[in-house]
Order: structure tokens, then sequence, then C-alpha cells
């Protein structure tokens, strides 16, 4: 009779974990595309989560999502433990507010390519540009701006993108600077 029982149900739960299981697959399978679809134009994650931040506090890359002083970061690759590397030509930080009319942007280069070893990466706040190099990895470079008018962005034009992987691989980021945190002072 306990035999019974027990094969009564299986018999009952058994049809149920079928259909169960398709939801789940189903459930699965939405979010997934769903994600996909979400992340398409941010690949990199990093309006996954806003954060509370100040324009003046470090911004570090290697952190999930964006500070809430950004709107959005284009030319950057997926986060690392040390902070993320650009994957094209130009990296841009677009901001929720216009820039101070005075700052210093002073960015940690975790990374940088052996082609761009001092070689000028370009720094653009509204019409005003500046440069930097990096001669080494681990190292702090800093560009200051006395006169940017009604900006809300800044660019930074990365002199050569390679792929990690030459020839047709897997890896189809261009790097070119890897940024471990940022920046901006205004005194």
């Amino acid at each position: 009779m306990v035999k019974d029982n027990k094969r009564k149900r299986v018999r009952r739960i058994a049809p149920l974990a079928i259909p169960g299981l398709a939801l789940l697959a189903s459930f699965v399978l939405f979010f997934s595309v769903a994600g996909m679809v979400r992340h398409a134009p941010d690949p990199a994650g990093l309006s996954d989560v806003v954060y509370k931040a100040e324009i003046t506090d470090k911004f570090f890359l290697s952190r999930s999502g964006l500070p809430s002083f950004l709107d959005t970061v284009t030319g950057l690759s997926a986060r690392e433990p040390w902070g993320r590397w650009s994957d094209s030509k130009e990296i841009q930080f677009n901001f929720k507010s216009r820039l101070p009319h005075k700052f210093t942007l002073t960015l940690l280069a975790a990374h940088v390519t052996q082609d761009n070893i001092n070689k000028p990466f370009i720094v653009q706040a509204g019409t005003e540009s500046e440069t930097f190099q990096v001669s080494a990895e681990q190292s702090t470079a800093s560009v200051s701006f006395t006169n940017v008018s009604d900006a809300y962005s800044i660019k930074i034009v990365v002199p050569q993108v390679r792929s990690p992987t030459p020839g047709p691989g897997v890896d189809p980021r261009q790097l070119g600077l890897g940024i471990g945190w940022m920046q901006i002072s205004t005194e």
C-alpha cells in the first residue's frame, strides 16, 4: 500500500515537473534574451547599477555600474579586477551636469599597450583639448583645463588600438589603454 502511494505521488508529480521545467526554461530564456537586448548598447555593463557619488569623487572602473554624476560611458570593455580596457579608438564619459569651467582630470593608467607607451593621448572637454603620455603601467596621468564652457563630456582619444589576439580570434576588442580609476578635481 505504501509503495502504491509513492507511485501515485510520483505519477502526480511527474506531469507537473515537466511543465514546471518548461516554465523555468522559458523564464530563463526570457530573462537571458531580455538581458541581451538590454545590454546590447552597453556591453561593458556600465549602466547596470548607479551608485551615489559626487563629480569630485574618485571613479573606480573596476566597480560595477556608474557613479550618479555620469550619464553614459562608451568605448570601454567589461570590468576586470583592476579596471577596464578601452575597446575602441575613443572613450567618452557623458556627464549629467555641465563640467566645471576649470578642473584637472587625473587617471590611473593601469595598463597600456606597447604601441601607446610615450604616445600622446588626447583628452577633450568641450572645445578644449589637452594631451598626456603614459610611460609605464600603473602610472597616473593628469591634464588641466582652464576654460571649459558648456561641456557635458570628456573624450579620450587613444593613439593606437590593437586586438589582443592577432588575426581572426575570439577577442574582438581594440585595446589601447587600461584605466583603473579617474577623478576630477576643481581646486
